[in-house]
């Protein structure tokens, strides 16, 4: 049995499910009529907490749709199993890149990174 990073039910979930990814983020979509006292505030704080941080090379696992990627400073490697998430990341990075990877087997050398970032893994 596959783990859930694994499962090819939950990478269809996700790859379906791009497009309309970051409505939650937004309340937007489906998300637009539920009631979420300070939540436009506490996205606004974490997107400003995450620029905020040191630029570095940072790995991005699980980077989704990069609506907090972008945010990073410094050389940004974002990783998603996805290729429609890892497509709208690149959109996003103004340094960096965007790439298909499995998160549980990382393609890259020990020590490769001075930061690793993930915001729903």
């Amino acid at each position: 049995m596959p783990s859930f990073a694994r499962d090819p039910g939950t990478a269809a979930y996700y790859e379906q499910r791009a497009a309309e990814y970051d409505e939650w983020y937004e309340s937007l979509g489906r998300f637009a009529s539920r009631p979420r006292p300070g939540w436009d505030a506490e996205v606004d704080d974490l997107c400003r907490f995450v620029h905020a941080l040191e630029p570095a090379r940072t790995l991005d696992v699980a980077c989704g749709s990069g609506f907090l990627t972008r945010h990073l400073r410094g050389l940004v490697v974002a990783l998603d199993q996805s290729p429609a998430m890892v497509t709208l990341t690149q959109r996003r990075l103004r340094t960096g890149i965007a790439m298909r990877g499995d998160a549980l087997d990382l393609p890259f050398a020990d020590d490769s990174f001075e930061r690793v970032f993930t915001g729903h893994f």
